[in-house]
């Protein structure tokens, strides 16, 4: 049974467009994450194991990343706002709040947001 060619050239064109939106995503997806925090501080890091004499800045490689490496069109617009959104939230998803234990007799310790509160009496 063969498809009516109207009916295949519509599924053609919103496998396109699919394809199309899905690529410019992935894209935009990318750029927001390379310039994120944990990309630039293993960029750093990298870059001082080949020139370690040098002193890199993670907003000196982010600026270069911006300016001189990706294109405007990834990092800026709407699509790029709602990439950097989502690579966000996965990030604040994925991340462990850190307490600082003040003391060292394990259940003696006293966290530091706990012992804050107690100051302010």
């Amino acid at each position: 049974m063969a498809i009516p060619s109207k009916v295949s050239e519509r599924l053609a064109t919103s496998l396109y467009e699919y394809h199309t939106q899905r690529q410019a995503v992935i894209r935009f997806l990318f750029g927001a994450m390379v310039v994120s925090d944990s990309v630039v501080d293993t960029m750093r890091l990298e870059l001082k194991k080949v020139s370690p004499g040098v002193r890199f800045d993670n907003e000196n490689i982010r600026q270069a990343l911006i300016t001189k490496v990706i294109k405007r069109e990834v990092l800026e617009g709407d699509k790029a706002t709602e990439a950097q959104r989502k690579i966000g939230r996965a990030i604040a998803k994925v991340a462990v709040p850190k307490v600082i234990l003040i003391g060292c007799r394990g259940a003696d310790a006293v966290p530091q947001k706990e012992l804050a509160s107690h100051w302010k009496g």
